[in-house]
């Protein structure tokens, strides 16, 4: 009987769809019945050659042989993966797979991830891609229903190795040049295509700050007593609410000495709406993390990570929109009461549960994914380490905002 290979990105990943599928898990590496086969990479199993495998003149650090540029790009396994590589190999050869399904990640390394595998192991049979936004069982049930052709994946794919590419040509070649220019190979300088405009970024605010000059100057405070309250007030005049030096400000303090009462000459009254804040992409996610509790970016991504794959509470994190599309914005009730299940939020739950408004649903800015919103999986008993914790109490409570 045929049957269809589906290739995940992770073997956690792989049990979990094997789970939906209904195939019985096995300790190896492949998990199997009458109908699927269903196994995983470990990540990256394979990378672009280093640049002796093009030219064995390009394996010393020599300025001269500068730039390389390979002809055709070639793959290498990755260190320590040739054995997993090679079980792959037979599952993708076997005569009774007629149907591939590249479940890595739904984003453009999972894509590159997929490709690799594939071209390495010169597989040539039809593939389908599954496109995963939350892991939860009634998502992977619902993208199994609706796979995708894989070459509607092509433009993505190839994004994903020119990435590759220009990292290889950039980083080779500038750490080369780079580090011969500045004291030869036994102190090697690093340069990469983000790494280094990024660096340029920190050294520059650096800069800003150690040239800063701080000048000294002086305010004036007074209090003031009302029949409810008490609080206090600092002197302007115009735009003004500093002074120079502390004899200016003196003077102004000795003029309102003694003084026991205020007169309001004049209020000002306006309204004003604010809206709630927009629905987080992965950036904006990890900035708050780090404002409110001193996450770095990495923490941040690696607690949004499990929230995905293993407590399945939250969408794909790693997006760039903050938008929903409208099919999905059909599905926020039972978010809702996924989230507002939990005690914490059962205060928060909204008048309303459905969302119209551009500001959160446009198809328009949605690409690969929407943003990161809490799945319909309720939290009630699961027990979260802190920081998986902090991370989804922020998109929880960002997501019901916007019900308000």
């Amino acid at each position: 009987m045929p049957k269809t290979l589906v290739l995940a990105e992770k073997p956690s990943v792989a049990r979990d769809i094997a789970k939906v599928l209904g195939v019985p898990l096995t300790r190896g590496p492949a998990h199997e019945n009458d109908q699927y086969v269903v196994t995983s990479a470990l990540g990256h199993l394979l990378e672009l050659a280093p640049p002796e495998a093009y030219d064995p003149g390009w394996k010393k650090w020599r300025m001269e042989v500068l730039p390389m540029v390979p002809a055709k790009f070639q793959l290498v396994p990755s260190k320590d993966t040739a054995s997993h590589l090679s079980g792959l190999k037979k599952l993708l050869h076997r005569r009774d797979v007629n149907l591939v399904v590249n479940a890595c990640d739904a984003g453009r390394e999972g894509e590159l991830i997929f490709r690799y595998i594939y071209r390495h192991c010169d597989c040539k049979k039809p593939v389908k891609r599954l496109w995963l936004s939350e892991n939860t069982e009634s998502a992977v049930k619902a993208a199994f229903g609706k796979l995708r052709d894989g070459t509607k994946m092509n433009n993505l794919g190839m994004a994903a190795e020119l990435r590759a590419c220009a990292d290889w040509v950039v980083g080779l070649n500038a750490t080369r040049a780079y580090t011969i220019r500045h004291g030869g190979y036994g102190n090697m300088l690093s340069v990469g295509r983000v790494q280094t405009p990024t660096l340029a970024m920190l050294v520059g605010r650096e800069e800003e700050i150690r040239a800063f000059i701080p000048v000294p100057y002086w305010q004036v405070v007074a209090q003031f007593n009302t029949s409810t309250e008490t609080y206090e007030g600092l002197w302007t005049e115009g735009d003004k609410d500093r002074f120079p030096t502390l004899a200016d400000a003196q003077r102004v303090q000795r003029a309102l000495a003694g003084c026991t009462q205020g007169q309001v000459v004049k209020i000002d009254r306006k309204d004003k709406q604010e809206p709630p804040p927009q629905l987080y992409d992965l950036t904006s996610l990890q900035r708050d993390a780090n404002r409110r509790y001193g996450l770095t970016a990495k923490q941040t991504l690696d607690a949004a990570q499990n929230l995905y794959e293993r407590y399945k509470l939250i969408t794909y994190p790693r997006t760039d929109s903050r938008y929903l599309t409208t099919s999905l914005a059909g599905t926020l009730a039972g978010r809702i009461e996924a989230v507002t299940g939990a005690q914490e939020y059962a205060r928060l739950k909204p008048p309303v549960t459905t969302l119209t408004d551009k500001r959160f649903v446009d198809d328009s800015k949605v690409t690969d994914h929407h943003a990161i919103i809490p799945t319909a999986t309720c939290r009630e008993d699961i027990g979260l380490p802190g920081v998986e914790r902090q991370v989804y109490d922020l998109v929880a409570r960002r997501f019901l905002a916007a019900f308000f």
